[in-house]
């Protein structure tokens, strides 16, 4: 008889396999309301939300911490939970801006709202806001008139009105059917979000929460692009306190640093530093919890109701085993806890224990490292040559052996190298910014660390890339 995942009670595996949260899956919500420890952070989100829908100032929140440590799982929490408790709040999860523009901030959250409440929103929006009187008309669209005077086109699903709301550019002639001067560009785009937020509010009663993920994304800017983008955004905090709470996850790197908000704009900082709470890896009970609220959402009628151990078919020293080994980080735990599952079924184990964990660690090769959050980074991101971050090359006999572990590969050596050099330069070329996380080219074109390694060193060498330092990791760029 086949062994499957019903013997451990489980419809399937729980874990994601690679340990990030797994968005816009089919069960997002289950693994969002499985957010574990975090007490005193969701402690705190509760009390600023109940501010918010109480009228009282909230404003902001921003969640600080490395790689791996759960800040989308956070947000994606707040999302739901603002759902399911809060009737006037509106939540509006944003990924990963990219620009250091209020612009295309405005442009994402416009089409966040299209995703989960559709285009008719904004036309309904549009219909009872003429129902307003008129003194409160002007005050909601006082920071940007141009809205006061395309209601009646989008009121009737006029489509070049929905693209001007949208941020596309029109031509002459449609701007002057649609009665408008202005278009929105990132020098306004920032009073437009204002008015934007205002209408939503008083048309209908609703304080949009806005999460946004990754704001680090930005750092790739210019320092006087990213200090106006800084001023902007305390604009944007300041005149919407009352109507808006704004929750943003980033690392370290953009609280510190040359690039940081402390050293472009410490009035900003000053104004935030209060409310920035710091992630850190979970302690081992809170791991425990992790585990056992993941199993939890895929366990079997009958497991639910026979099985005594929560944690079945994990033990207590296995648990342990697992926290040691990822020093507490989720993301890690996760996705050590889907390759002992996955290995316990194929190995037909009744129990994972601390032995298997470490056998499975040895069988994967699974690089665990000790993770220590960076406390200051002074930094900016500095150019560094390959034979510095990955130390000296391989021998080119080396470098064969490798390749022949590269099982996809089954052509010479020479020609495999000039395969996955190709593959690295196009992957870089489809990128928007022309570069790509050192991590994320390793895992998304499947190649080990050291082979990528030694083929970024010959390419650095034709000069075709460059490879850069930055806080704890390092990009690539194409050249």
């Amino acid at each position: 008889m086949a062994f499957t995942y019903e013997n451990y009670c489980l419809k399937q595996n729980p874990f994601p396999r690679t340990g990030s949260f797994p968005l816009n899956s089919e069960h997002e919500r289950e693994y969002a309301m499985a957010l574990s420890g975090r007490s005193s952070i969701k402690t705190k989100i509760k009390e600023k939300l109940s501010l918010l829908r109480d009228g009282e100032m909230s404003a902001f929140i921003f969640i600080v911490g490395n790689q791996g440590l759960g800040k989308t799982h956070i947000l994606k929490y707040v999302e739901y939970f603002v759902n399911e408790n809060f009737h006037n709040l509106m939540p509006i999860y944003v990924k990963n801006l990219g620009k250091a523009e209020m612009l295309e901030f405005y442009k994402r959250i416009i089409e966040a709202i299209e995703m989960n409440y559709g285009r008719e929103f904004f036309i309904t929006l549009a219909k009872d806001a003429k129902k307003l009187q008129s003194n409160l008309m002007n005050d909601i669209f006082k920071p940007f008139p141009e809205f006061k005077t395309i209601l009646p086109a989008l009121a009737g699903s006029d489509i070049t009105a929905l693209r001007w709301l949208y941020g596309e550019k029109l031509d002459s002639d449609e701007r002057e059917k649609l009665r408008i001067i202005k278009e929105i560009n990132n020098f306004n785009a920032s009073s437009v979000l204002v008015t934007l937020i205002k209408w939503i509010y008083y048309v209908r009663k609703w304080k949009p929460v806005i999460l946004v993920d990754e704001l680090e994304s930005i750092l790739f800017e210019e320092k006087e692009k990213l200090r106006e983008f800084y001023e902007r955004l305390r604009d944007l905090i300041d005149q919407t306190s009352k109507e808006a709470f704004f929750m943003f996850a980033c690392m370290q790197t953009l609280m510190e640093g040359t690039k940081g908000i402390s050293f472009l704009h410490p009035a900003l900082y000053s104004r935030i530093k209060g409310d920035i709470v710091y992630l850190k890896p979970l302690s081992k009970s809170e791991v425990e919890e992790l585990v056992r609220n993941y199993l939890k959402i895929f366990r079997t009628s009958s497991g639910r109701k026979y099985i005594s151990n929560p944690l079945f078919p994990f033990t207590k020293d296995a648990i342990k085993e697992i926290h040691e080994q990822t020093r507490g980080y989720p993301r890690d735990v996760l996705s050590l806890a889907s390759k002992c599952l996955t290995n316990g079924v194929e190995k037909r184990k009744k129990n994972i224990d601390a032995e298997f964990v470490r056998a499975v660690l040895k069988k994967e090769k699974i690089p665990v490292e000790i993770k220590v959050p960076t406390p200051e980074i002074l930094m900016e991101p500095t150019e560094i040559s390959t034979s510095q971050i990955f130390g000296t090359s391989q021998t080119r006999k080396a470098l064969r052996v490798e390749m022949k572990k590269q099982r996809k590969l089954k052509v010479p050596a020479t020609k495999d190298e000039k395969t996955i050099e190709d593959m690295i330069l196009k992957l870089l070329e489809e990128t928007p910014k022309r570069s790509e996380r050192f991590s994320v080219i390793t895992r998304k074109l499947k190649l080990k660390k050291e082979l990528a390694k030694e083929i970024l060193s010959h390419l650095e060498k034709k000069k075709k890339v460059k490879v850069k330092r930055i806080g704890g990791g390092y990009r690539v760029y194409l050249t």
